[in-house]
């Protein structure tokens, strides 16, 4: 209700009382309830976009997975030239990248001391399968993204470094279905959480870490994985600049490559 005061002449201030007209009324709630009608528009566009697009990843995830394990055998060292790819996309500089791989009866472990990640390589990593857009930069053949490191488990423990904080998150790729698959990822994104400090600290010097949790059927790869490592480490390290050192902590034997 709108009140007005008129003061006319010298006569006492009288109040005049205006009443809103109905059809007044009736435009400001239909202007009103269109608003929530765009509004809520909006945010079903923005959901069923999103859900599309999700389910077009995982789609490409699921494909590339059963490809993978389709052609399993000839694959299965390919996961250690990842895994140094990745470290050497994480460089600060010519001879500043440390390496090391843990190796465990039941559970293998990659370290690397590169930069730490952003939060849009951690969503290409949930999500894409890499931490890059485009492989570049890769080393030899073996540029074919952090999905082929599940060779070794369909699960990985992943922590590291954002910013001044630690993160840490649990990524399962099971190839069971394109929707089990998506779901698989879109909970390891709300399980990615961001803390001052680890639970399980990762050591001094690394800011990355990879654990996967390692099944007999996995052994080959592991074994075959290091074997070729230990071939090819010093010619990593003299040849790829970034490289300073490249350790192998093989069930009580540590082998150490460095320049």
């Amino acid at each position: 209700m709108q009140t007005v005061s008129l003061k006319i002449g010298t006569a006492t201030p009288k109040s005049l009382v205006v009443e809103p007209k109905p059809l007044d009324i009736l435009s400001k709630l239909y202007a009103f309830s269109q608003g929530g009608v765009m509004m809520t528009t909006q945010l079903k566009k923005a959901e069923t976009k999103d859900n599309v697009l999700s389910e077009n990843t995982a789609q490409g995830v699921y494909q590339k997975l059963n490809e993978l394990m389709s052609n399993r055998a000839s694959r299965l060292t390919r996961w250690i030239w990842e895994l140094l790819q990745n470290a050497r996309d994480a460089s600060m500089g010519k001879d500043s990248l440390i390496a090391t791989v843990q190796c465990l009866p039941n559970e293998l472990t990659f370290l690397h001391n590169g930069k730490g990640f952003t939060d849009r390589e951690i969503a290409h990593l949930i999500f894409h399968g890499s931490t890059k857009v485009e492989e570049e930069r890769t080393i030899g053949q073996y540029g074919t993204g952090f999905l082929t490191t599940h060779l070794l488990s369909p699960t990985i423990d992943v922590s590291g470094q954002l910013g001044d904080s630690w993160f840490n998150f649990c990524l399962e790729r099971k190839p069971d279905s394109v929707e089990a698959l998506r779901e698989s990822m879109d909970r390891a994104w709300e399980n990615f959480k961001v803390f001052p400090s680890l639970q399980v600290p990762i050591p001094d010097c690394f800011t990355t870490r990879f654990v996967y949790p390692i099944e007999d059927d996995a052994v080959d790869a592991v074994e075959k994985g290091i074997a070729m490592l230990k071939q090819c480490a010093p010619f990593v390290v003299v040849f790829n600049q970034e490289f300073s050192r490249i350790d192998i902590e093989n069930r009580g034997e540590t082998m150490c490559f460095e320049v």
